[in-house]
């Protein structure tokens, strides 16, 4: 089971980090 989440995790860790930057360009 963790298995299967920690892709998920990933997914949401990238996100923030793309919504962070984007906040930062604009």
């Amino acid at each position: 089971d963790a298995l299967a989440l920690h892709p998920l995790l990933i997914k949401r860790l990238r996100r923030l980090r793309q919504a962070r930057i984007e906040l930062r360009l604009n």
